[in-house]
């Protein structure tokens, strides 16, 4: 089908960061879906706009089409699209700091999985659910999601679920102040994310390293880390999550910053 080539080419436009053009597709498929009354193409099509919008951080935007794509799950028999809907409106209200409304969307979506024994699906929402947790502070909690999780990544063998879990290990023991452990857990999961090209992934590893070393008063590395993690962004047009890594800098290193980015 031409909308199904259409949002083929869009995931491909936006694993390379051309947003605009990624956006352009999806809005031809998603034309060719309201011509042909093709419902379960369109909620996709929605689906994977709507998770552009949100890692633009356009979370008005994103909540809007994720809504829309959700209504149409309703008149289509795809239990799997829906659940991803949840993780979608779930990674929103998590951005937003909506801790528990963002708990039960994963939830449910992780019910959904479950059900439809999708394990990359329960991989995904258990991590995120661990996330939750840790940013509740409920660490036992998150541990819990998490070694269930490496499960799920040990059934599946594949190499970026091992990275994955390696970053969500890194990020229970920052949470937890026990730094040294965090560190190699983000050093073995960047070597990971490198050799199978994960940028949005390695940018993050690079930036959380680099928060460590910032508590550990490791000054240097600390530079170095949160500059790679912006080189990374800035080339997948993660624009906002760069800001935010120059916005820090700028306060820990008033002169550093002026010299690495002098047209800022």
């Amino acid at each position: 089908k031409v909308s199904s080539l259409l949002n083929d080419m869009a995931n491909i436009n936006s694993n390379l960061g051309n947003v605009e053009k990624c956006l352009s597709l999806y809005n031809e498929g998603l034309k060719i879906t309201e011509e042909i009354n093709d419902l379960p193409n369109k909620s996709l099509i929605l689906f994977n706009m709507g998770t552009i919008y949100l890692s633009q951080e356009d979370f008005k935007k994103a909540s809007e089409i994720f809504n829309k794509a959700m209504e149409i799950t309703k008149k289509t028999d795809i239990p799997r699209y829906k659940a991803h809907i949840f993780m979608g409106l779930g990674d929103i209200d998590k951005k937003k700091g909506n801790l528990n409304k963002s708990l039960k969307k994963f939830s449910e979506s992780l019910k959904i999985f479950e059900k439809v024994a999708d394990s990359d699906g329960v991989f995904l929402a258990l991590e995120n659910i661990g996330e939750i947790y840790l940013k509740m502070g409920q660490f036992e909690s998150a541990e819990k999601n998490y070694a269930k999780a490496e499960n799920i990544a040990n059934e599946l063998n594949g190499i970026k679920y091992k990275a994955k879990n390696l970053m969500n290990y890194g990020e229970l023991f920052r949470y937890k102040k026990e730094f040294n452990e965090a560190l190699k857990k983000y050093e073995s999961a960047i070597k990971t994310f490198e050799d199978i090209e994960m940028p949005e992934d390695l940018a993050y590893c690079y930036e959380k390293r680099g928060e460590v070393f910032l508590k550990l008063k490791k000054k240097a590395e600390y530079l170095e880390s949160v500059v790679k993690a912006h080189e990374i962004y800035v080339i997948i047009h993660l624009e906002k999550k760069a800001l935010k890594i120059r916005e820090k800098l700028k306060k820990v290193d008033k002169k550093f910053y002026k010299q690495q980015f002098p047209n800022y």
